[in-house]
């Protein structure tokens, strides 16, 4: 009986590169066939193919002397090939290779009884999606610069693989940047109709903060412009009145801490002179995971306050004349 071939050690990992290329169930491609034909001359072998491992078969991108389009995973010499992506798999002799004596594609159609495998590694770690490799009828021997030759192949294989998994990226952070850039048009009209203010609040594990995100509502609660908020909020903290600023300060602080709801109700100073209030009534902070923030456990705090104003900022005296 034959030896099934065990899952990669990252499985999961290796079928999630294979799937993001995309070429699974694609049309056979000449650029693809050249390079199986020529895989064929070099080796002197009637069949050479471009085989991805797919999670229950292995699918053939190209197959030059082979009809058929897939097999099972559980027959597929590939797929022990991909096991050790360090070195090509050269099986000789498979009647006498206890891991293939008895299997399907041994003593039926198309009779393998040479193989040899090339790994094609793409993506991040150099994941094994397959092989180019060349199969024969009958027992042989392929010499050193051959097999040299054939990995040279295998290399434009994997650049051609690694292209369609560039390519995908690119499109999904397009598609991705079209989707937010559409999101935040529709927030900025309806932040156009919300009294006051509507924004996303930073802190950051050093301390600073910014408005990554800011309504034009802030040029009119603070006379700072989204762009200067998104560098900074530094300048809105200057805004704080003295009397209120530890508060206010604190309370942030707090909320980022514990993830509580921010809440507060200040005197900020208008550019044009005025004291006015303000009802922050934002909801709750939101923790991302230090290994995506990059910073350590427990200490970057993304807090987001989606809106902060009342209808009017109520004006309670000129700068210097307010409690």
């Amino acid at each position: 009986m034959p030896i099934l071939p065990t899952s990669h050690p990252s499985e999961t990992e290796r079928l999630a590169v294979l799937r993001h290329c995309g070429i699974l169930d694609t049309a056979p491609e000449q650029v693809f066939d050249d390079l199986t034909r020529l895989a064929a001359i070099i080796a002197g072998t009637p069949i050479a193919l471009v085989s991805l491992v797919d999670d229950k078969r292995q699918w053939f991108k190209s197959a030059f002397g082979l009809g058929a389009s897939q097999t099972p995973r559980e027959d597929a010499f590939c797929a022990h090939a991909i096991l050790d992506n360090t070195q090509a798999l050269v099986v000789e002799d498979a009647e006498q290779d206890e891991r293939f004596r008895g299997n399907p594609l041994v003593t039926g159609e198309p009779h393998v009884i040479f193989y040899a495998g090339i790994p094609l590694r793409v993506g991040p770690g150099g994941m094994p999606l397959g092989t180019l490799c060349v199969i024969d009828h009958r027992p042989r021997h392929l010499a050193g610069p051959v097999l040299e030759q054939l990995a040279l192949l295998g290399r434009q294989v994997e650049y051609l693989l690694a292209q369609r998994y560039d390519r995908q990226t690119l499109e999904n952070q397009l598609v991705g940047a079209t989707l937010q850039a559409d999101r935040l048009a529709v927030l900025d009209k309806v932040a156009a109709q919300v009294p006051g203010m509507v924004y996303q609040f930073l802190v950051t594990a050093d301390g600073n903060a910014c408005f990554p995100y800011s309504s034009e509502g802030i040029r009119h609660v603070y006379g700072v412009s989204p762009a200067e908020a998104a560098r900074s909020a530094q300048p809105v903290i200057d805004r704080l009145h003295p009397a209120d600023h530890v508060q206010v300060m604190e309370s942030i602080r707090r909320s980022a801490e514990q993830l509580t709801l921010w809440t507060c109700e200040y005197r900020y100073c208008h550019p044009d002179g005025r004291i006015c209030w303000l009802h922050g009534h934002p909801g709750p902070p939101v923790r991302r995971p230090a290994a995506r923030a990059g910073r350590r456990p427990g200490v970057h705090d993304d807090v987001r306050l989606p809106r902060v104003g009342a209808d009017e900022p109520q004006v309670l005296g000129r700068a210097g004349s307010a409690d």
